[in-house]
């Protein structure tokens, strides 16, 4: 059982219940009941004094927050037989009184529904109004308003969206550059320092490579959408920042083998990024050099300090990053 692509941020809550028993059949979407990033969330779920979870949460900026394992069950819907089934998602509120979503995150929402649907074999989301569908709501097994009044009213325009991208993929499958082949060439030495992927347009996640070779496809005149790096040495942390088209720079922080650096679904061009990385001996660094479009190779950067460029609206294409 797999978690979704989709996520920016991890950060796994104790309250759960490992394994589900169920199958996953069902999504329940609930709302922050305020303004909360995906790592403010996480923080809230953090305590097993708190005894609550979700699998997912979406802030107003539409990134992704995981702090519950599909694998596993969440602590969300006041119902064990429903959070057995279902995967559970929290989405910030832009505005109060009455509760709002924005736009990114309703987007996003929609996007992630359809990547849940895709991964488990969920070949509709059914909202009927009442517990019989799959697409249910926390105020079914709770004396609550959750989801709010904004979102329970968007419930069947979030199916009517997420089934017609369902049913898109499966008509329209040929249009995937599948036939696209990333050439990753040599590795810089034989030891395994550093492994990194890229989502690349119309492609999807490419295989990792490592250690100076070439993650992306260059000539092909498609775009890096997202980027994950997993450092293979010991002791060492890296921090990073993302410049993502129309959104601007966005910050992960400490960032894990799991944390998704950019976007996908939305057709947004990753543009820059900014690595701090902390805990290599004194004699290493990390060099990273990058293709862009119309400027073609970089030369190694030393310290990867920016990777891209920013506010030009040129887009990635390629990367490699070594460290020696």
């Amino acid at each position: 059982m797999s978690n979704s692509s989709l996520v920016n941020y991890t950060k796994i809550s104790p309250n759960k219940t490992s394994p589900r028993n169920h199958v996953i059949d069902k999504i329940t979407i609930h709302h922050m009941a305020g303004n909360l990033t995906v790592e403010q969330c996480g923080d809230i779920f953090a305590p097993s004094s708190r005894q609550a979870s979700s699998n997912y949460g979406i802030g107003s900026d539409g990134r992704v927050g995981m702090y519950v394992e599909e694998k596993d069950r969440s602590w969300c819907s006041s119902s064990r037989s429903n959070d057995h089934r279902a995967i559970t998602i929290e989405v910030a509120d832009d505005e109060s009184n009455p509760w709002h979503c924005s736009d990114a995150a309703m987007n996003t929402l929609i996007n992630l529904c359809v990547d849940i649907c895709q991964r488990n074999g969920i070949e509709k989301l059914n909202y009927t109004g009442d517990t019989s569908g799959n697409l249910t709501m926390h105020k079914w097994f709770a004396v609550t308003d959750c989801p709010g009044d904004y979102l329970e009213k968007q419930f069947p325009y979030i199916a009517e969206q997420v089934n017609a991208k369902l049913e898109e993929a499966k008509k329209e499958p040929e249009k995937s550059d599948t036939a696209l082949v990333q050439v990753p060439g040599d590795r810089a030495y034989s030891e395994n320092r550093i492994n990194y992927r890229v989502h690349q347009q119309s492609v999807g996640w490419l295989p990792h490579v490592e250690d100076g070779q070439v993650a992306g496809v260059v000539g092909a005149s498609k775009r890096i959408e997202a980027l994950k790096i997993d450092c293979k040495m010991k002791r060492v942390k890296i921090k990073a920042k993302a410049h993502i088209q129309s959104t601007g720079w966005v910050d992960y922080g400490e960032i894990t083998s799991d944390t998704v650096i950019g976007s996908t679904g939305n057709g947004k061009r990753l543009e820059a990024v900014s690595l701090e990385v902390e805990g290599l001996p004194e004699s290493m660094n990390i060099y990273v050099r990058y293709h862009v479009e119309t400027e073609g190779w970089s030369d190694w950067i030393k310290g990867a300090t920016i990777i891209g460029t920013a506010g030009l609206s040129k887009r990635l294409e390629a990367i490699q990053m070594k460290i020696q």
